[in-house]
């Protein structure tokens, strides 16, 4: 996936400005495999090449756990409990909420959470059913509002196409 999607994110940094990074699975996190961060004049830090993203609180991971397939979800999910330290953070309807939410609105977002932090929307990125990894767009914290999050949702398919 990353031999042939980097040069492709690239590309489209290169039109957008925008950074973008390209993440997988790896147990219980996604880790980025590929950013665009140095080759984009808006990025908000070097790089996040090598980061390790929680699957609930990340982009990333909530695009990762919604569109992966159940059986792997429950896998997660219970990696996601068994990983809380105090064993009631993490529940099964918490999960699920999550995943929902992430359905609806057709993509992964984490917004800032303080002044001047950045935000993330990711997708996930399908052959046929299947979810190799995700692809994520980073940028001002600022420009994410409630309105751009509520009426840009992908609300043509229930599950995105990928790249």
């Amino acid at each position: 996936m990353i031999d042939v999607g980097s040069p492709r994110v690239l590309a489209v940094t290169k039109q957008i400005k925008w950074p973008l990074a390209l993440g997988t699975l790896d147990r219980d996190a996604i880790v980025v495999r590929y950013s665009t961060m140095p080759y984009s004049p808006l990025a908000v830090q070097a790089t996040t090449l090598g980061h390790r993203l929680d699957l609930l609180e990340s982009a990333m991971g909530q695009a990762y756990l919604a569109y992966c397939e159940e059986v792997e979800r429950g896998i997660l999910r219970d990696m996601l409990k068994a990983s809380d330290p105090d064993g009631d953070k993490v529940t099964d309807e918490l999960v699920e909420s999550a995943v929902q939410q992430t359905r609806q609105r057709g993509y992964g977002l984490r917004l800032p959470r303080a002044a001047g932090a950045s935000a993330t929307v990711a997708v996930p990125i399908m052959i046929a059913d299947r979810i190799l990894g995700v692809l994520s767009m980073t940028t001002f914290g600022s420009l994410m509002n409630e309105d751009v999050t509520t009426t840009t949702a992908c609300r043509s398919c229930e599950t995105p196409r990928g790249i």
